[in-house]
């Protein structure tokens, strides 16, 4: 577990609401991750010389002998989401603000809590960003009025996380006394389960259609 704090994540320039109030920006950091579990797991297959079995040498022994399993499992939760605006409402109607970070109101009667949406990772119409079921709820956000900060703070709520696998199974084939080679096959993600990125976090009336989709996806299947 652990929790990081800042007004700035980056090194170089830092933005925000405001130039003259860094205190508005406090909260968690870009690259919060409040928990992360990693697992590490290294199995001798107890076959081969100097093993359990098999240890009586011959051709058998050699092609089963010296193999190794390998593991590696990593859980974790997603970091923070700071939501943004345009500034654009339906109806050609623009709002004009103040340099600076244009960040949403909450809605009236909406918390943090109502941004995040019961959502279907293998729901319908996946494929498609317009159709496709959105992450988090637009309608939780209202567009504050003109030269009016928006209330709604910095890194606010949590993406996706991720529950991550990879495998790898090695053989060790002695040479000499010295010197020996591998044979090495790596497995990243067996189980081809995806895992998923943050969703769009820009606040758009005239376009709300892609507000809250998800269209990437953390790692790899290779």
């Amino acid at each position: 577990w652990g929790k990081s704090i800042d007004e700035a994540s980056n090194d170089g320039a830092a933005g925000g609401v405001t130039y003259y109030n860094r205190s508005l920006e406090k909260a968690r950091s870009n690259y919060d991750v409040a928990h992360r579990w990693i697992t590490y797991a290294i199995w001798d297959v107890p076959v081969g010389k100097g093993k359990r079995w098999m240890n009586s040498g011959g051709v058998v022994a050699k092609v089963l002998g010296n193999w190794q399993l390998s593991a590696i499992q990593t859980a974790e939760t997603g970091i923070p989401l700071t939501f943004s605006h345009n500034g654009q409402l339906p109806g050609n109607v623009t709002n004009v603000y103040l340099p600076g970070a244009m960040r949403p109101n909450m809605a009236p009667g909406k918390t943090y809590d109502d941004i995040q949406l019961e959502w279907d990772r293998k729901g319908p119409c996946r494929h498609i960003v317009a159709c496709a079921l959105p992450w988090a709820d637009i309608s939780a956000f209202a567009v504050p009025p003109s030269y009016t900060p928006g209330q709604a703070g910095r890194n606010i709520i949590n993406s996706p996380g991720m529950f991550w696998h990879q495998f790898a199974l090695m053989k060790h084939i002695p040479i000499t006394e010295r010197i020996r080679g591998t044979l090495r096959a790596d497995f990243t993600a067996p189980f081809k389960y995806p895992f998923f990125s943050a969703p769009n976090t820009a606040v758009n009336f005239r376009n709300p259609q892609t507000f809250g989709k998800i269209t990437s996806q953390q790692g790899g299947f290779s």
